[in-house]
């Protein structure tokens, strides 16, 4: 497109309910590999106590692992960006005033109407977690890529994992009548 800088850009971060999810996944993960430990030796008939020694050594990284790495991933922003201008929502991977990879534009002109996104899990909107949802006039192939993307209920995009005190449906509402009455 242009390239004057953006009015606004959101941040997106993982939300509480996506690090909860990840934390139980690689605790289960781990009590089935040390469950592993235990049953290799009973299908194989081997009495060989290196491999016993290396499942369990694998499931005692795995639930080390699950205790740091998704509290880290829930502090840190994803590198998933939303670059809001005046006639468009540019969604970017990486920093956008850096010239970070633009992965779709959603020109205001093809948004029938915004709404907040109410299907967030009680302990994303207690941590502060927000969402819009999009609704579009016609589909935009380009965003078929996206896991928030729904065909099916009409052309919909919600946008998630938006942390902020304020809401920004009201700042993207704004422009979007702004495209709309000009």
């Amino acid at each position: 497109m242009t390239d004057t800088p953006p009015l606004h850009i959101f941040q997106t971060y993982t939300p509480p309910s996506a690090v909860a999810m990840l934390r139980k996944a690689m605790i289960a993960a781990a009590l089935m590999v040390g469950a592993l430990a235990f049953i290799f030796p009973l299908l194989t008939g081997s009495e060989d106590m290196f491999i016993t020694l290396i499942f369990l050594a694998v499931a005692a990284i795995d639930l080390l692992i699950a205790v740091f790495l998704p509290a880290l991933l829930g502090r840190r922003p994803t590198p998933v960006r939303y670059a809001l201008y005046r006639d468009r929502l540019e969604v970017v991977q990486g920093d956008p005033a850096q010239g970070g990879r633009r992965m779709a534009t959603i020109p205001f002109s093809a948004v029938a109407r915004l709404e907040d996104a109410e299907s967030l899990p009680d302990r994303d909107r207690a941590a502060g977690f927000g969402g819009v949802r999009l609704f579009l006039h016609s589909d935009l192939p380009e965003l078929a890529r996206f896991p928030h993307y729904d065909r099916a209920a009409g052309p919909v995009l919600t946008l998630r994992g938006l942390h902020s005190d304020e809401s920004p449906l009201p700042r993207i509402k704004e422009l979007v009548e702004k495209s709309k009455a000009a």
